[in-house]
């Protein structure tokens, strides 16, 4: 169990992507103006104008989008939240012009604090729980689970 309770960290740490992340978050960039992650937007254009989902120029400008976020934890739980906004984009009428992910999380974070009962956390990183960090992704109280109800409730 420590190894999956860790993995959000290891994985942020490392800088791993799963397989299409960047095909869907190019998909998500023609969808939208862009993406903001606490304040540091992707912009839609010129990026798409000028690159395709298979570049390396477009995976390293990615790669230096990410990289602003200096807590691993935190820079994996925003690559499950583009990977689950991406997953779900067909079904997703209303997009707004700028996806703010920040916002998604932060909802999947009050969800599960509710679905936890988890209402007094001594350690916060960011303004999410320890707990939260510490979550296995799959599963019924995985963090996937909780940032796809967070999609919906925001979207839908």
């Amino acid at each position: 169990a420590v190894v999956s309770t860790q993995s959000t960290g290891i994985d942020g740490s490392l800088n791993r992507l799963p397989k299409n992340f960047h095909h869907n978050l190019y998909s998500l960039l023609n969808s939208t103006s862009g993406l903001d992650l606490d304040g540091n937007m992707i912009r839609s254009f010129p990026l798409i104008d000028e690159m395709t989902a298979g570049e390396p120029q477009f995976a390293i400008n990615i790669s230096n989008w990410l990289d602003k976020i200096p807590q691993p934890q935190l820079r994996q739980l925003y690559v499950e939240t583009i990977m689950i906004l991406g997953s779900l984009q067909k079904m997703i009428k209303n997009f707004p012009d700028v996806i703010e992910l920040q916002a998604i999380l932060y909802q999947a974070h009050e969800i599960f604090m509710h679905d936890c009962a988890v209402y007094d956390s001594s350690k916060y990183l960011c303004g999410i729980s320890q707990e939260f960090y510490l979550t296995p992704p799959t599963g019924q109280y995985g963090t996937l689970n909780y940032l796809a109800q967070a999609i919906a409730q925001l979207y839908y």
